[in-house]
């Protein structure tokens, strides 16, 4: 086995894993509590601690003449009452003592070292001092975890250890020795690599070309696999890119006819939402003049109830015959059956009912409008470009802590596909809070996700567009699908956003050339490829 003593490693020739029980002892002893290690000379009865059958690490004598491993003992001082181990005499902290003489006669004894391979011999006093230099002694890698002999660290380093850094000869970054392949094939930026769809066999890229080359939105490779640009409107066709032009020439008067259909639908709907928030400002209109009629007449009843106590105050004060011989004239549109004050209560409760219910016409009002306009801005291809705009005063608010982040409108793979958003922090979050821009990419609760794949594994891309003519800010990803952010919404609106908490430095935003006219823009592309046709 391995243990350790004075922080080095050493091979014993006594294992001792568990703690151990003496047969007479209720006592249980901790492991290693004494030296553990490899002696010349049998170890004589009297330097063994009878709890860990070791050789007493500082032996420590109770006062009825037993001695053992401090650290063995403490157990029993711990234990109520405290009783000695051996005999069960009653012992205590004050009563015990350090037996130095032992402990010296223990420190003097010859040992080995227990490294493999390693032939030095002395006192036990001086092992730890040879265990912290011993070249046989076992060291961890301070790189792979693994446990190697002191003298052959350096050579490990250097030649074995398996997560050495080796200089990547094409982006000239350190990367782990194991990971250098898959580095290579996979994640190099700089290694020229051929089309996946071998349109050229003479053709090699950099990565990022290459991905633009493949990209089903914005590639010009002939054999990546795309829909046909009319899928949208549910045209089914998906083809190798060369083939597309010959299918959209031969079915023209077929995407005219769907696309014509598309918008019918549209259009209609978007007129039966106008008829109705028509019909809703005209019932609020309504409400409004019942409301100022309701008004006018509570206004009456309350100068008539005060016509009513003037009078009453007046023929107090000339007598108790008179207020009873000279009445009040009656009030125009008091009732006899009815006293005033109760018909005034009456409308009054009216009016606040009348409130509400106006309240509630302004909201769905409101409502109807706000999805009017998002069903004109939604898109349904996977795009979306989203326009900021007052970005001075929105980052501000972001900095200031008013408006953390914004959010986009919704957008959609397709007609009855996957609903998403855009999600970004002008100050940043998490590891970019202060100085990056973060930008991510949310699922969103949709009306088709029960007939929709789950979960969501489609490739996103995020762009920042440079308004200068110089290089975007782009990053994907794909989802990773054991992540809550890409399981299929529940009770809530969205998911937990998913991206880029570091997508570009804020003095990069500013003076780069991505803000004009105080305004930005930033797109997702989700690739909806391989996105089967979702049928309602």
């Amino acid at each position: 086995m391995r243990s350790k003593f004075g922080g080095s490693r050493f091979e014993t020739s006594t294992t001792v894993n568990q703690p151990r029980r003496r047969a007479n002892s209720s006592i249980i002893v901790r492991a290693m509590s004494g030296y553990d290690c490899k002696f010349v000379h049998p170890l004589l009865k009297r330097h063994e601690c009878p709890l860990c059958q070791l050789a007493m690490r500082n032996p420590m004598q109770t006062e009825c003449g037993h001695i053992f491993c401090k650290e063995c003992l403490e157990p029993a001082l711990s234990h109520r009452p405290p009783l000695c181990p051996l005999d069960k005499e009653p012992i205590s902290r004050e009563s015990i003592f350090p037996d130095n003489a032992c402990r010296r006669e223990i420190l003097n004894l010859d040992v080995l070292c227990g490294s493999s391979g390693c032939q030095w011999a002395g006192k036990l006093s001086d092992l730890e001092a040879h265990a912290a230099e011993c070249e046989f002694s076992e060291v961890q890698c301070k790189v792979c975890g693994n446990h190697v002999q002191r003298k052959s660290l350096p050579g490990h380093m250097k030649t074995s250890c398996p997560m050495r850094p080796e200089l990547c000869v094409h982006c000239s970054k350190d990367v782990p020795f194991q990971q250098m392949t898959a580095h290579l094939s996979k994640v190099c930026p700089e290694v020229l690599r051929s089309c996946p769809n071998k349109c050229d066999p003479k053709l090699q890229m950099k990565l990022h070309d290459l991905e633009k080359h493949v990209s089903v939105s914005e590639g010009n490779c002939p054999l990546s696999t795309i829909k046909c640009p009319y899928s949208v409107f549910n045209c089914s066709f998906v083809s190798i890119r060369q083939n597309i032009d010959n299918h959209l020439q031969q079915f023209a008067v077929y995407h005219a006819q769907i696309q014509a259909q598309h918008f019918s639908l549209l259009l209609t709907s978007i007129e039966k939402m106008r008829v109705t928030q028509q019909n809703q400002s005209e019932r609020v209109h309504a409400l409004e003049q019942l409301a100022s009629g309701t008004e006018r007449r509570l206004t009456g009843l309350e100068s008539a109830i005060k016509t009513l106590g003037d009078r009453s105050e007046g023929a107090r004060s000339s007598g108790s015959t008179l207020a009873a011989t000279q009445p009040p004239s009656p009030v125009p549109g008091a009732s006899h059956s009815h006293p005033p004050l109760q018909e005034l209560e009456a409308l009054r409760s009216k009016v606040t009912e009348l409130d509400h219910s106006l309240d509630r016409c302004l909201s769905s009002s409101l409502d109807q409008e706000l999805r009017l306009q998002l069903l004109e801005r939604a898109t349904y291809n996977g795009i979306l470009l989203w326009k900021i705009d007052d970005f001075t005063r929105r980052r501000r608010e972001a900095v200031d802590g008013v408006t953390l982040s914004l959010y986009s409108t919704p957008f959609y793979t397709s007609r009855h596909g996957y609903k998403m958003c855009a999600r970004i922090y002008l100050n940043g979050d998490g590891l970019g809070k202060g100085s990056h821009l973060s930008f991510f990419f949310v699922i969103m609760r949709g009306p088709f996700d029960a007939l929709l794949t789950w979960p969501f594994k489609q490739k996103v891309m995020l762009t920042l567009i440079n308004q200068v003519g110089k290089k975007h800010i782009t990053d994907h990803f794909r989802p990773d699908p054991a992540s809550s952010s890409f399981q299929r919404p529940g009770r809530k609106e969205m998911n937990i956003a998913s991206g880029c908490p570091m997508f570009i430095r804020i003095d990069h935003l500013l003076n780069g050339g991505f803000i004009r006219d105080d305004s930005v823009f930033l797109r997702i592309v989700v690739d909806t490829s391989d996105l089967p046709k979702v049928v309602p």
